[in-house]
């Protein structure tokens, strides 16, 4: 029964630690976000491109609303990647204990692979489970609540259902970029050892990193509605713990993955939401 207690111990440290996170990598300071020199280049471009040839006012709106999505997605990307930058003093006491944790999970990943001990069909069923978190299915579900939210009026559901494909590129596109720069070997694989610079596509788990992004805007989204915050998150831990039962990733890959995921649905939520 040792496998059974490493799954529950990996469950209640997930949720806690992701949690606390969003003091760690991602502190919100939108003056800090918004860079002057790049949106003025921008706008620059943008205006560039309209003088050159006569438009339609439709084609024009049209024109002005991808130029925006455009400049938003630049200016969110930047805010993400640049955050570390603007760690402030006070947020060092959560980023000791977090760095801790995921160095201590590091070292002792291989050794909890090993002694989880995971039955082959239980590995399989966990394979099954964590699909729940492929980019199909994350896409799809956050799709489905933005037509759900236009077809009954409903601005909350429909806003959760945007912002929610919005957190999704951004989450996918920072788990594959660190995935090729740490290049960590699967647990699953001929030597399965962690080693970084290995050949392998482990760290962070990419699966947690998505649906807890999207967890993090339904339940930022509904902060109102305990029972949508609870699904959310307990959705988003089931999937990320699944991913190590099936033996497809090792704790710290699903640890990162979620925290990431946590801050960047989090931010998401707070610079563009409306309620």
């Amino acid at each position: 029964m040792l496998y059974l207690r490493s799954i529950v111990v990996l469950a209640l440290s997930i949720v806690p630690a992701t949690a606390s996170a969003q003091h760690l990598i991602l502190p919100i300071n939108y003056k800090l976000a918004l860079q002057d020199a790049e949106h003025k280049e921008i706008d620059r471009i943008d205006s560039e491109s309209q003088s050159q040839a006569p438009t339609s006012p439709g084609s024009q709106s049209k024109t002005k609303q991808l130029n925006q999505i455009f400049k938003r997605f630049l200016s969110d990307e930047q805010a993400i990647w640049t955050s570390p930058s603007r760690v402030k003093r006070d947020q060092l006491k959560w980023i000791g204990p977090f760095a801790a944790v995921t160095a201590l999970m590091i070292a002792t990943d291989y050794h909890a692979i090993k002694e989880l001990g995971t039955p082959k069909e239980f590995a399989e069923n966990s394979r099954d489970l964590s699909s729940l978190g492929s980019g199909l299915a994350t896409f799809g579900a956050a799709g489905s609540i933005y037509l759900v939210g236009e077809l009954t009026h409903n601005e909350r559901a429909a806003e959760t259902g945007v912002l929610g494909i919005e957190a999704l590129i951004h989450a996918s596109i920072v788990a594959n970029v660190l995935k090729l720069a740490t290049n960590r070997e699967r647990p699953n694989k001929v030597q399965g050892n962690g080693s970084f610079w290995d050949g392998g596509k482990s760290f962070p788990s990419g699966h947690s990193t998505v649906i807890w992004a999207l967890a993090a805007v339904i339940g930022e989204e509904y902060k109102s509605k305990p029972w949508v915050q609870i699904s959310a998150y307990g959705v988003a831990t089931v999937v990320a713990t699944a991913r190590v039962t099936a033996q497809t990733h090792f704790p710290s890959d699903t640890l990162v993955g979620s925290a990431l995921g946590y801050l960047i649905g989090h931010y998401i939520v707070k610079r563009h939401s409306k309620f």
